[in-house]
């Protein structure tokens, strides 16, 4: 057997087995990597889905805010001899501060909100709670509210939560990326 004689079959099974192992450690690269992706992926829309429904669920919480008088409203108002006389409506009151907590700690969307926002949902909280609490013996449906700059701070509290829930959910909404 010459010095050049050369075991042809022997390396090419070698190269097979070499190349099917540099195929296999490849494969599983590209397949951990993407699966890598797709788990990051599906958690960031699991993440917008929560903070986009946390929007939605303070966004309902609005109704019992507003100035605007429908069945959910905590102040309600009538107008007599041009002096407007606001109430207090205790069992709405009551409903929306369990609603409030419930949103933000029972269902956790108090996670995905800016605190700014939250912060003023609990701020408003406190104000109806105060007149609540001054009021307890009250028995009555509706409440006067003696205090029109209290009112007036409401309304204002309201108006700035509308914009700043509207600029957080219109303008920067995240994008679910890998």
């Amino acid at each position: 057997m010459a010095l050049c004689d050369i075991n042809w079959d022997l390396g090419i099974k070698a190269m097979q087995v070499v190349a099917t192992i540099v195929v296999a450690a490849l494969v599983y690269y590209f397949a951990r990597r993407n699966m890598r992706y797709e788990t990051q992926l599906r958690l960031g829309r699991f993440k917008y889905d929560k903070w986009y429904e946390a929007g939605m669920a303070f966004w309902g919480l609005l109704a019992y805010t507003t100035a605007t008088e429908n069945k959910k409203s905590i102040i309600v108002w009538e107008k007599k001899s041009g002096n407007k006389t606001y109430y207090l409506q205790n069992a709405v009151a009551l409903e929306f501060m369990d609603k409030l907590n419930t949103i933000n700690y029972e269902k956790g969307y108090g996670l995905f909100l800016n605190e700014e926002i939250r912060s003023l949902f609990y701020e408003y909280r406190n104000i109806v709670f105060g007149l609540l609490l001054k009021e307890r013996n009250n028995p009555a449906e509706k409440i006067t509210v003696e205090n029109a700059d209290m009112i007036k701070e409401m309304l204002q509290m309201h108006n700035k939560m509308v914009l700043l829930l509207r600029k957080e959910y219109q303008m920067s909404a995240p994008i679910p990326t890998g």
